[in-house]
């Protein structure tokens, strides 16, 4: 018996079965709504009220009191890599730069639970391997790899430019001018590129059995 042919029966295992898929839908769709809104009022309010949050390179070595406990353990090496910061006051090019790389960061973000939502509701009409979820797998791969690279490139120029503003005249400030680039978006991205392969062949195969058995 197949998992759809599970799903589409009236006994008790059936209805749990179905209804467990309706709760992760609703779950996977709850997750993409929220980030969304929040991810967007965030930018908005921002904007609004003039105040950026930026990531900014840090190099530092830790201070001398992070180093020592009362227990006896004691750090031996680290640094702080990044700052997590609010800053006020920009010139607007930076701020809408910062806006423009969050905005492309969270739609990036949205593409993983409207995949699951699409496959679990696929899933539910006995249709996993429909031409729409092979389309909206490579979709979703081509937004976490672009779009991953994109709001990063992106918020890296930001960030720099947020320094060199930061650091003043002569460029002598605290900040250092760099970006960090994160491959974990990227290869995650290559990974759903392949699944939407995957499932567009499973589509073909489907189309090529019918009738045969």
């Amino acid at each position: 018996m197949s998992q759809t042919d599970q799903l589409a029966g009236r006994g008790f295992a059936p209805r749990t079965l179905r209804l467990v898929v309706w709760l992760c839908l609703a779950a996977a769709m709850l997750v993409g709504g929220i980030t969304l809104v929040v991810g967007v009022t965030e930018i908005v309010n921002g904007l609004v009220t003039n105040k950026t949050v930026l990531t900014l390179i840090a190099d530092r070595p830790l201070p001398a009191a992070a180093e020592v406990s009362s227990s006896g353990s004691r750090i031996i090496e680290g640094n702080f890599e990044t700052a997590h910061v609010i800053v006020t006051d920009l010139p607007f090019g930076i701020s809408v730069l910062a806006a423009a790389a969050a905005l492309a960061d969270v739609l990036t973000r949205v593409a993983i639970p409207t995949l699951i939502a699409l496959l679990f509701w696929r899933l539910l009409r006995g249709a996993v391997f429909a031409r729409s979820l092979s389309l909206v797998a490579v979709v979703a791969g081509g937004a976490l790899l672009i779009g991953g690279v994109f709001s990063q490139g992106l918020g890296s120029f930001a960030a720099a430019m947020a320094a060199a503003d930061l650091n003043g005249p002569g460029g002598r400030g605290f900040w250092p001018l760099a970006g960090r680039l994160d491959f974990t978006t990227i290869v995650t991205g290559l990974i759903l590129l392949l699944v939407g392969l995957t499932f567009e062949y499973g589509e073909r195969l489907q189309h090529d059995t019918e009738g045969l058995v």
